[in-house]
């Protein structure tokens, strides 16, 4: 994957594109929570109502790697709010982590797969079941 052009850079010609990335990252959210729903016994289109009027959006971040990471000050630990994140990493990302029994956990890259980040919401309304 590239990163040498920027996202504000891209042209209408690659409107396409995006729109059919989106399009299937919504499919994909969708389907996730549906799952969901069915996982707390509830009809499979229960959160899936909840979550229509709901804003969605699609960012595009590129974090390239630094040559001296003690000198950078990144984002603290925090909870992502929202219901489902569904992200894309590329082969060379290796920040984002996970705490799991007091530490921290680098997520591994599987090359072609979705990173999905559960949020507070599920895990709020689920009383940290899933």
């Amino acid at each position: 994957m590239s990163h040498s052009i920027s996202v504000y850079l891209i042209g209408l010609s690659n409107r396409d594109i995006i729109e059919a990335y989106s399009s299937e990252i919504r499919r994909v959210g969708e389907q996730l929570i549906s799952s969901v729903s069915l996982l707390l016994g509830l009809e499979e289109d229960v959160l899936l109502g909840l979550h229509k009027e709901l804003c969605k959006g699609l960012r595009a971040n590129y974090y390239p790697p630094c040559n001296a990471p003690e000198n950078v000050i990144g984002l603290s630990s925090h909870c992502d709010i929202r219901t489902l994140i569904v992200g894309m990493q590329d082969d060379t990302a290796t920040g984002t982590q996970i705490r799991y029994k007091g530490g921290w956990i680098p997520i591994k890259t599987i090359p072609g797969a979705l990173l999905i980040n559960v949020g507070d919401v599920i895990e709020v309304s689920t009383y940290s079941f899933l």
